[in-house]
């Protein structure tokens, strides 16, 4: 294996790692739109009713983030690590076969060195 595939083999990484992060980054921004948006509706509903300044804004949003921002920002973030980790053991797996290849390509070139100088 020549140092320009180890090189490959890490740009296909690199570029994984940012697609994973970028599709991260994504699914957080649109994540906390739907927060924005939520918490935008419930203090338009408490405003309409004469409530926005009654207290129960700040409640209503720790029981949003509660039940529904954090167990989803954390899903994301679960997301991402898995895909990261599942990447990191498939590429070590993979190093390992053309490793293993290389090593048996070495010894065939060897045995047909041997086998011509016979």
């Amino acid at each position: 294996m020549t140092p320009q595939d180890l090189e490959k083999i890490r740009g296909y990484i690199q570029s994984a790692n940012i697609a994973a992060g970028n599709t991260q980054q994504s699914q957080k921004k649109a994540l906390e739109q739907t927060r924005r948006n939520q918490l935008a509706g419930t203090a338009s509903a408490l405003s309409s009713r004469g409530l926005l300044n009654s207290g129960t804004m700040p409640l209503k949003t720790v029981q949003y983030d509660t039940a529904t921002f954090i167990p989803e920002s954390t899903k994301i973030d679960q997301t991402y690590q898995t895909s990261i980790d599942t990447m990191r053991n498939n590429s070590a797996k993979l190093y390992n076969q053309l490793l293993q290849a290389d090593n048996t390509i070495t010894q065939l070139d060897a045995a047909i060195a041997e086998l011509n100088a016979a």
